[in-house]
């Protein structure tokens, strides 16, 4: 007797395998997984996802309609709230950073 067929899937596989189905149903229906509402444009459906809170299920709609549009859109970069948060409190800084090495290198010897 086969004992793998009638061992059944534990309830955390099952669960997981259920929340992915969903997130791939919405995507595949142009819904937003969080919210509920229709588009229709995925273009739109993942412009509407990134203004959602960042959360696991978020990322992943994101992630399958970028799979759905398939190579002629590129992949959405990693957000960078910290980097743009200091851009916002020290915006004279921000691009301008240099070792002191490389200040020392720049400035010119008195005459």
């Amino acid at each position: 007797m086969d004992t793998v067929s009638t061992i059944s899937p534990s309830p955390v596989a099952e669960r997981t395998r259920a929340a992915v189905s969903a997130i791939d149903n919405a995507t595949r229906n142009i819904a937003c997984i969080i919210c509920g509402d229709t588009f229709n444009s995925l273009y739109v459906l993942k412009t509407h996802l990134k203004k959602h809170m960042r959360c696991g299920r978020r990322n992943k709609a994101i992630r399958n309609v970028d799979k759905l549009l398939g190579p002629r859109c590129t992949p959405t970069p990693p957000e960078r709230a910290t980097e743009d948060k200091f851009r916002e409190l020290f915006p004279r800084n921000s691009g301008t950073c240099q070792t002191r090495e490389a200040r020392a290198q720049t400035r010119t010897p008195p005459q």
